[in-house]
């Protein structure tokens, strides 16, 4: 069967005259008005294959109209007379099935009269030529459809004007090759809809096709939220369904980034105890603004769409090559770098040491320098700011310190990170958390590292250590389970073992490990409850156990130490002897391995606690009952002998390693850090800002108007080590370990 359109054919009316010859002829009257009035259209159903003449009845009543097809000669030939309405205007419509190529008119007749009426456009005929081929409406989605769908005619052809209906209401008109539109349906029921096209093929000459669509609009809610503007910028997505979500996509710009099965993000940032609840997409385009495409698909296989702008507006980026965070500098600062950009125009680098500008350039490689001449040694603030042409600025701060002795400058041996910290050092062996939270130890002899295996994991992690390249610490990991905490060790492969196990003698509570040599010692509590402590050895992998002291109600969890005397231990620890509550007494008391027994160190009556031994002699601290006062300061030698006090005046911060007990004591007037060295005292620092780093192998190490000093045992001097005041500061033997800056770098300096 052959498809039909029509073409409006504009023929051009030619009125003929005549009259009698005499002079009894009537005028002929005038029906022009009429005729234009009538409004001729036709319309093509090429489904039905019939075509539609619509006119109005504009001729007074009792008017007929005569539906006339044209000849092969010119002439016409009456189809059907059709008798007139009202003539008030009234709608007149004419239909039949056309199978070949037909021109129309349509002939008022009144009184005698006939007049030809004319479309809106002023013609007379209106025509149907069959074609070949039809246009069909097709859409860009798979039905069934929902949220936006386009529509189009097919056969790449820009009608002059095409009107869409949906459900034979109007939404749009549609121009251009294919005339598309597009039809939201996400208003729409579910189920079948009839779509409508009438196409205007000629001046007041109209074909028109239809279709079905299938709507399936399901209750999929999507929502995204952006984390900000500049960088890499997250695209949280929440999609809900009453079908369950099977998959959230994602294209920037048309191009696509992934397709997640599930949430691979948590909306509160610090964990979700039920697992991961929004779909994440993270993206870092260049400045401008850019479209992500969100489509999720639910179980029901419906799909909805959304589209969420993505303004950009990056900030340039700045590197800094040297000099690096915490970097000892003399003599002349040395600076470069280099910065990037994804706008066009300018980028001014300037460079500030404190409020002193010495350096800016637009170079995309940038250097500068400064004297450091007559400027006083300490630390100081770099800063290093980089302008784009939009006025975003990047800016890195780095801590420098300002030397003048060659001695007083230091290389880093590595960084740790702005999250780094050190954790334990012995000998060359540093022990420090890193920035992924992992904890590593490195040789930095030979600058290589192993990660300590699962240590990351465990919760609770204290009292780092290391001894004979062992490393140990108190934690709850998954292998432990009593009640709080055990005690685990790592070789120096990063291996790692939980001592507390095999212990015989465990308890709810194995907390704060002391090692020294191949021994470590632990508590075995369970609150205010009989304990005993375990005396590892590390060589045959055996446990004793040092049982509470007649007489004691518990013992101290915290705060012991050992050491050694030829092959014997001597452990020293406290216990509660009397009292309860805030009303307790303490006492220090003495274990010895050769004997396996406990030898009370102090009489009762006071608070006394937290003892430290270097082997030689044992210090602590005791405070009247109650705890409320100041804390007295005594010392005892180990081989026994009277006991000293020291100070009546010190706080809880002192210190016993190697031979020097140092310890900071203050009055309402004073302050001093002072040591004891072969039973003389000497003070160290009677500055109200002095600070006590470290003590060991025969040097304090203490910090002074924002200077770093070491005192050496022998000599009785200060030296000036740092000309500024470190991070964190850890002691093994002579070495002395310090950190520097906001990316942490590690140094280490050799006390001679």
């Amino acid at each position: 069967m052959r498809w039909l359109t029509a073409i409006v054919m504009v023929l051009l009316l030619t009125a003929c005259g005549g009259g009698g010859s005499g002079p009894s002829a009537l005028p002929t009257p005038d029906y022009s008005g009429n005729a234009a009035a009538a409004k001729l259209t036709s319309t093509v159903n090429l489904s039905a294959n019939t075509v539609l003449l619509s006119w109005n009845d504009t001729f007074p009543a009792g008017a007929s109209y005569r539906v006339e097809s044209q000849n092969p000669d010119a002439s016409y030939s009456l189809l059907e007379a059709v008798t007139g309405a009202s003539g008030a205007g009234a709608a007149m419509q004419w239909q039949r099935a056309v199978t070949v190529s037909t021109i129309y008119r349509v002939v008022g007749v009144f009184n005698g009269a006939t007049v030809t009426l004319l479309t809106p456009q002023g013609q007379s005929t209106v025509s149907v030529n069959v074609a070949s081929t039809r246009p069909d409406i097709v859409i860009d989605k798979i039905e069934p459809v929902t949220g936006a769908v386009q529509l189009s005619l097919s056969g790449a052809i820009a009608y002059p004007s095409v009107s869409w209906y949906a459900d034979l209401h109007m939404f749009d008109v549609g121009v251009g090759i294919g005339n598309p539109v597009t039809l939201n349906t996400a208003t729409m029921t579910n189920g079948s809809h009839l779509i409508l096209a009438k196409i205007q093929v000629a001046t007041d000459s109209f074909i028109e096709v239809r279709r079905s669509i299938s709507v399936s609009n399901s209750n999929i809610a999507i929502k995204a939220v952006l984390s900000g503007t500049t960088g890499t910028v997250n695209v949280d997505v929440t999609a809900t369904s009453s079908s369950g979500i099977n998959t959230v996509s994602a294209t920037l710009d048309g191009v696509f980034l992934s397709n997640l099965a599930s949430p691979n993000a948590c909306s509160t940032g610090t964990g979700c105890g039920s697992g991961n609840d929004i779909f994440r997409f993270s993206v870092s385009p260049a400045s401008g603004t850019h479209a992500i495409l969100i489509t999720a698909t639910d179980g029901a296989g419906t799909s909805k769409s959304v589209t969420v702008q993505v303004p950009i507006s990056n900030l340039p980026g700045l590197t800094l090559a040297s000099p690096i965070d915490g970097a000892f500098v003399s003599g002349t600062l040395a600076l470069s770098g280099n910065y990037s950009t994804d706008r066009p125009g300018t980028v001014t680098v300037v460079a500030s040491l404190g409020d002193y500008q010495f350096m800016s350039s637009t170079s995309q490689s940038f250097s500068g320098s400064m004297s450091l001449a007559g400027l006083s040694p300490g630390a100081y603030t770099l800063t290093v700011r980089a302008t784009d042409s939009a006025n975003g600025v990047t800016m890195i701060q780095r801590t420098i310190t300002v030397t003048l002795n060659p001695t007083t400058t230091y290389t880093p041996l590595f960084t740790l990170g702005a999250n780094g910290h050190l954790l334990a050092v012995e000998g060359n062996l540093v022990l420090y958390s890193a920035e992924d939270a992992s904890v590593r130890l490195r040789d930095v002899a030979n600058n290589q590292e192993v990660t300590l295996k699962d240590a990351s994991s465990i919760a609770y992690q204290t009292d780092w250590q290391i001894s004979n390249g062992y490393t140990y610490a108190q934690g709850k990991g998954s292998d432990c389970v009593i009640t709080f905490v055990c005690i685990y060790q790592w070789s120096a492969t990063g291996l790692r073992t939980n001592l507390t196990t095999n212990n015989p003698f465990i308890r709810s509570y194995e907390e704060n490990p002391v090692a020294h040599a191949n021994y470590v010692i632990w508590a075995n509590s369970a609150g205010a409850n009989p304990g005993s402590y375990t005396l590892f050895d590390v060589s045959k992998g055996s446990y004793t156990k040092i049982n509470q002291p007649a007489g004691a109600n518990y013992i101290g969890n915290t705060n012991f130490d050992f050491a050694f005397q030829g092959n014997v231990i001597s452990f020293f620890y406290w216990a509660q002897t009397g009292g309860e509550g805030m009303t307790s007494s303490f006492d220090v008391y003495k274990w010895s391995s050769d004997t396996q027994a406990s030898t009370r160190l102090t009489s009762g009556g006071a608070r006394n606690v937290y003892p430290i031994t270097d082997g030689q002699q044992v210090a602590w601290l005791q405070t009247a009952i109650g705890g409320s006062g100041t804390n007295t300061l005594l010392a005892l030698p180990v081989s026994g002998g009277v006991t000293s006090t020291l100070s009546t005046n010190t706080n809880e911060t002192f210190q016993l390693r190697d031979g020097v007990l140092t310890w900071l004591e203050s009055t309402s007037t004073t302050k001093a850090l002072k040591a004891l060295v072969n039973g003389n005292t000497s003070t160290i620092s009677s500055i109200s800002s002095a600070v006590l780093y470290g003590t060991g192998g025969g040097h304090v190490v203490f910090g002074e108007m924002g200077k770093t000093y070491s005192w050496n045992a022998a000599t009785k001097m200060p030296t000036l080590r740092i000309d500024s005041a470190p991070n964190q500061v850890l002691m093994t033997g002579n070495s002395l370990y310090f950190v520097m800056g906001v990316s942490q770098s590690v140094y280490r300096a050799l006390l001679n």
